[in-house]
């Protein structure tokens, strides 16, 4: 309770003093108010409650018998019924192992809203670095514009060229306007999501730095630690417990009958004492542990499909993290520079006469594509990390 009035003030203030979001206090009002990890919390406690009641000793029996053959007899008894201590033994492994399943759950559970909230805070980078694109290509337009304005108005400019600049600052304009629109329903989105007002500037602009190569190559040689993994092993675990307590011992039950036999008319008390033994002679016992040893059998196989599955997956991410890391170097280091030096090139000669105007734009439009790759491939890479985050069940990238 503290804790989501903690949260509360806490996003509240941010809101008003409109900061920045902070990734782990968007995680932490999340994990707060999110119905479906509340469900799994709740069938948690529901099955440590019902491991207790079932691990119970049976329910005491009383018993009153009135007879009268000759003689009127009254019989009053208790009984007791104690299971064989492997039963017991085994439906506690049951039950612990049914919540090791549960608890891996919750985990996965957990790393989903991670993901979930990664990728929120990752379209907020992307859509605000592309109006930061297409802004800056419309202020040269509008600069562009402007002199070629004054230079019609001197007569040393055709109108057609004029009209073409103007047509490409609308497109442009248009453009901005359509990103800004996103931007806002992206923070509209986002205050569903964390049920808390959220506006366009407490968007998050920056991405955190990439892990290196080695980080990611040791990281992903845990890969046998992956949720699917750990879930199929206490899937397995609870199968081989459920195989054992279907395999019951030959004496299964004693039961213990005590109590007094009562004759009024000779005013005399008889003690009564019982015992009964419940032994499944004639079950099918053996059937019953043939069919859980199948099935942990296939659970087996699923474990190495998973296993093989993982592996795979590991070498296709490394090789699509090095190509697509190697396109981000080249860009950024080569491509990008240089077609920057040439568009400012081509500025300066048109302005003096030397290019047409359609020389212009297309040295913009050559820079402004290069950019949006090195934006869109920046996303994938950190959209990567993400899902390998969510397949080995760590954190080692996330928003700050």
């Amino acid at each position: 309770m503290y804790k989501y009035l903690f949260l509360l003030v806490t996003f509240i203030s941010l809101a008003q003093s409109q900061t920045s979001l902070e990734f782990q206090q968007a995680l932490e009002r999340r994990l707060t108010t999110d119905a479906g990890l509340r469900a799994l919390h709740k069938h948690q406690s529901a099955l440590t409650l019902n491991a207790k009641a079932e691990i119970a000793f049976s329910a005491t029996e009383f018993e009153t018998v009135l007879e009268d053959f000759g003689q009127a007899e009254i019989e009053i008894a208790a009984r007791q019924t104690f299971e064989a201590p492997s039963i017991r033994k085994n439906k506690l492994e049951l039950f612990n192992t049914d919540k090791l399943r549960l608890n891996t759950d919750i985990s996965a559970y957990r790393d989903q809203v991670h993901y979930q909230l990664s990728n929120y805070f990752l379209k907020a980078f992307g859509t605000h670095h592309l109006l930061e694109l297409v802004k800056g290509r419309l202020s040269i337009l509008n600069l562009i514009f402007t002199w070629q304005t004054k230079r019609f108005e001197a007569g040393a400019l055709a109108e057609s060229e004029l009209i073409r600049s103007r047509l490409a600052v609308a497109e442009l304009s248009a453009e901005v306007a359509q990103i800004e629109f996103l931007l806002i329903n992206l923070a509209e989105e986002f205050s569903i999501y964390l049920e808390l007002p959220i506006s366009v500037d407490m968007l998050p602009t920056e991405l955190p730095p990439y892990a290196n190569a080695e980080t990611l190559n040791l990281t992903w040689n845990r890969v046998e630690e992956a949720p699917a993994i750990r879930y199929q092993e206490a899937q397995v675990a609870h199968l081989r417990a459920g195989k054992r307590l279907a395999d019951t011992p030959l004496i299964t039950s004693l039961s213990v009958t005590a109590g007094l036999k009562l004759l009024p008319e000779f005013s005399q008390r008889v003690p009564v004492l019982g015992f009964s033994l419940e032994s499944p002679l004639f079950s099918q016992r053996n059937t019953l542990v043939q069919a859980k040893e199948l099935e942990i059998q296939a659970s087996l196989d699923d474990m190495e499909l998973i296993k093989s599955t993982l592996k795979l997956k590991k070498h296709q991410w490394l090789t699509e993290w090095d190509m697509n890391n190697s396109q981000l170097d080249l860009l950024q280091a080569t491509l990008i520079p240089e077609a920057t030096i040439l568009q400012e090139q081509i500025n300066q000669e048109y302005r003096a006469g030397a290019r047409q105007y359609l020389d212009v734009l297309d040295a913009q439009n050559l820079l402004t594509d290069l950019q949006a790759k090195a934006l869109d491939l920046q996303v994938n890479m950190a959209t990567q990390l993400f899902e390998m985050n969510l397949t080995l069940g760590v954190k080692i990238y996330e928003f700050k």
